[in-house]
């Protein structure tokens, strides 16, 4: 949900005179069928903005429509005002002019932003920086571009700059602003968070890991990462401390390493007999799977349920991650060759039989030559099994692009042939159709209500996880802890409020120093999230109960790989003074 900290900042004072004006003109032109259509439209962005982050839809998206609603609809009390004026014909330009000029003389800082965003990423001082590392990547390697999260990145542009590497590199890169567009983008986000000191963790529906790239890059290798652009000292010097990272260059505050031990391309053979996973959400459980290291090499093929020949095909058929065992294929040098099209995969394959990974995003549209079926494998990537050394998938429109096709197609002919039949069709007489004030009242009384009772009902995870962290500042435990554990009950295990509440709930038993029993919420906590955001303190705290329970040398390993693992953390820092 999108935080409003003042009305103003929705009734705009610019905007207020136009506002009133159409406040006015409701109750003053009930019965004009207008007023009805605008009281309808204002409704519907209240409610949808009610209800937004209940369905997935963000909230703050229907607020604009609202405030253009109620700043425009004044205009129809305006023209009715004016109706016998002689010049009524240049109205709309006298009101053009008044709008526009009280527009420029309220307005702040719209003209700079404006001015920022659209002049052009070659207007800005730091183009000449920009222009460099975008004319290096060029011409110098091969594979996918990784950017590191930076607010920096704002003075190139935009903070998203490096969305255009397709346009000025002419390389793959992982960002995408769409960030539910794709079933890959949690993961991309996720890669992110591993990457970046100031990470942007936009999707609130999952949980996120701290500055990790030991992990990230074996995420880099999944997605066929070459080259990472780094802005922040903090990543600079946490590179230092791995040598498959090769300085190729510096732009100005930018450097831009070689991944030198990823060398394997868009299409791999797996190391592992693939493992069928029958599940209905996938997406939780292929999120849990790429936040768990010790699965990394072992794939999983999504399904909601298995046939005879499925069986046949894969060793294993499992429904919980704690049931993959790695079945490793016997050593041999595959030779793998693949050209990638923008609807096209060519596969060129030496072994027949033995499963590719195509690291590209599943879609059932894609379809395949030379192998059986494409599946969805984990994160969301694509598998195939090639039944000859050749393989070919291609993208075909599916029912909803030829549907909709057709549909222009017919819209087309009904065009250009609306003064054929527009003349055979009789209009029957106007009746006026005015606002009903018993039924607006009615709907908004019935969803008023509704809200209300869902909330009171059934609560969301973030409004009982605020709940719970006011409990646990106010030290109330036993309250906290039965609050974390409903949000632990209704939220999915890749749910970023489901990771905080179970830290927590492990949490209420060190405040209250039961230290056994905290000890072992916190390691069934660190064994289903080890490398998430919360990780770091939960390790913390685990060292604070081994030291109370007697095991100090225990705690010393913990807090020395606290500083190993999580160096650019504030827990590194308390960690080495607990050992001090």
């Amino acid at each position: 949900r999108w935080t409003i900290h003042s009305l103003l900042e929705i009734l705009a004072p610019a905007l207020l005179p136009f506002m009133g004006l159409s406040l006015f003109a409701l109750f003053t032109q009930r019965k004009d069928s207008r007023t009805a259509y605008f009281a309808y439209a204002v409704f519907a962005c209240v409610v949808i903005y009610i209800i937004g982050p209940r369905i997935g839809i963000l909230d703050i998206r229907f607020v604009p429509f609202f405030q253009l609603l109620l700043a425009v609809f004044g205009a129809t009390l305006v023209a009715e005002s004016f109706k016998e004026f002689k010049l009524f014909v240049i109205l709309p330009l006298i009101f053009f002019l008044i709008v526009a000029i009280w527009t420029d003389r309220n307005a702040t800082y719209i003209r700079g932003w404006i001015g920022w965003n659209y002049n052009g990423y070659e207007m800005k001082t730091t183009w000449p920086v920009f222009k460099g590392i975008n004319d290096f990547l060029k011409t110098n390697g091969a594979g996918r571009v990784e950017w590191e999260h930076a607010p920096a990145d704002e003075a190139l542009g935009s903070i998203r700059s490096s969305e255009t590497l397709p346009y000025f590199a002419g390389r793959e890169t992982l960002e995408g602003i769409h960030m539910l567009g794709t079933p890959t983008a949690p993961f991309v986000f996720y890669l992110e968070s591993e990457t970046s000191f100031q990470s942007c963790n936009p999707i609130q529906d999952y949980f996120y890991s701290t500055l990790d790239l030991k992990r990230g890059i074996d995420h880099f290798k999944l997605f066929n990462v070459s080259q990472f652009v780094v802005r922040s000292g903090e990543v600079k010097k946490a590179i230092r401390s791995f040598p498959e990272f090769k300085l190729e260059k510096s732009v100005g505050n930018y450097n831009i390493y070689r991944l030198q031990s990823n060398n394997e391309g868009y299409v791999v053979p797996l190391k592992n007999k693939p493992v069928l996973f029958l599940a209905k959400d996938w997406r939780d459980i292929a999120y849990q799977w790429f936040a768990r290291p010790e699965l990394k090499d072992v794939f999983l093929v999504f399904k909601p349920r298995a046939d005879e020949y499925d069986r046949k095909i894969f060793n294993q058929t499992v429904s919980s991650l704690d049931q993959v065992k790695p079945q490793a294929y016997p050593p041999k040098n595959i030779s793998i060759n693949s050209v990638i099209h923008n609807e096209a995969i060519e596969i060129e394959t030496s072994q027949i039989g033995r499963p590719l990974l195509i690291k590209v995003s599943y879609h059932p549209n894609w379809k395949v030559s030379g192998a059986d079926q494409v599946y969805m494998v984990s994160p969301s990537f694509m598998m195939v099994i090639p039944k000859e050394h050749k393989v070919r998938l291609s993208f075909e429109p599916g029912f909803p692009s030829r549907a909709g096709l057709l549909l222009s197609l017919l819209g087309l002919v009904a065009a250009f042939s609306s003064p054929l039949w527009l003349k055979k069709i009789k209009l029957g007489p106007q009746r006026e159709s005015g606002l009903d004030w018993k039924y607006l009242a009615g709907g908004a009384l019935i969803i008023i209500l509704l809200v209300s009772a869902a909330e009171v009902a059934l609560p969301s995870a973030d409004t009982v996880l605020k709940k719970a962290r006011e409990q646990f500042d106010r030290g109330e435990m036993a309250g906290a802890r039965s609050s974390f554990a409903r949000v632990i009950k209704m939220a999915k295990p890749s749910s970023g409020p489901r990771c905080e509440a179970k830290l927590f709930y492990a949490t209420t038993f060190v405040r209250e120093n039961n230290f056994k029993e905290g000890a072992a919420q916190l390691a069934a906590f660190l064994k289903e999230y080890p490398t998430s955001f919360w990780s770091p303190q939960a390790y913390f705290d685990l060292a604070y109960c081994e030291v109370n329970l007697g095991n100090k040398a225990q705690a010393g390993q913990i807090y020395k790989k606290i500083i190993n693992d999580f160096p650019t953390t504030s827990w590194a820092k308390y960690s080495q003074e607990r050992l001090k």
